[in-house]
């Protein structure tokens, strides 16, 4: 193969990558304007309350508890103050560059269903567990988008995994098929030693609270993420193989 048609080639290759990229980080920026928007409305909301000297409770009003039944949604866009806000925000942010990182050498379309799915476990996960929790503990008021933080950090550990395990698959590939399993397989490493070592290291941080019932949520969160990131990986949206399969017959 001569020089140029090397170059368009790459450029070729550069150019896809892009494409899904930007579609990935689209999706993503997306699902973070969605909870970040309704966060910050009910923050303010709150905030405005405070400052016209009554005394708020809207805050008690829209989290989960046995008396605030709707709460089991609600709660997932209110925040005790500024510093549990941005730390949910920013954590959120991070997590679905990671979710799009992980699955950016996919098919495009396989990559936004990848993102899909992992956009309704956030949401459905933190409140089937909110249902849960209120039903045990009436009395215990719940509230936060960390629920939706963890079970993310799931998906994008339950993902990045199986995308690392093609790496024991190359000699069913192309020459051309094996290098993008590689790059693919080698990235989805890095994340999944990243998400370990967080979780292994340090567990108290990865749990991050001090409040005993937070840290079972976060905690049924995270595993509620990744287990249905595994389910996905098991039985796709179409066809019976694995979505990370099918890339050797798509191409990138």
């Amino acid at each position: 193969m001569y020089y140029g048609e090397r170059k368009v080639s790459f450029d070729s290759r550069l150019f896809r990558l892009r494409q899904r990229l930007e579609s990935g980080l689209t999706m993503a920026l997306m699902i973070f304007l969605f909870v970040f928007t309704l966060s910050v409305i009910v923050y303010i909301a709150d905030i405005e309350a405070h400052l016209f000297g009554s005394a708020s409770q809207l805050n008690d009003l829209l989290a989960a508890s046995g008396e605030t039944p709707w709460g089991i949604v609600t709660s997932l866009f209110v925040h005790a103050n500024e510093g549990h806000l941005s730390n949910n925000m920013i954590a959120l942010f991070f997590f679905l560059v990671f979710l799009v990182a992980t699955n950016a050498l996919l098919p495009k379309a396989e990559m936004r269903k990848r993102i899909l799915s992992s956009s309704l476990a956030i949401f459905v996960v933190p409140v089937v567990l909110n249902v849960f929790w209120i039903s045990l503990f009436p009395e215990v008021k719940i509230m936060g988008s960390s629920g939706i933080v963890y079970a993310l950090e799931g998906s994008c550990l339950g993902f990045s995994m199986h995308n690392a395990l093609e790496l024991k698959r190359p000699t069913t590939y192309t020459s051309k098929e094996r290098r993008i399993t590689l790059a693919s397989s080698l990235s989805n490493i890095v994340v999944c030693v990243i998400l370990l070592l967080n979780l292994i290291v340090s567990p108290e941080t990865f749990l991050g609270s001090k409040f005993e019932v937070v840290v079972w949520l976060h905690a049924l969160s995270f595993c509620g993420g990744l287990l249905t990131a595994f389910l996905y990986t098991i039985y796709p949206w179409t066809g019976q193989e694995s979505a990370v399969s099918r890339k050797s017959n798509k191409g990138p």
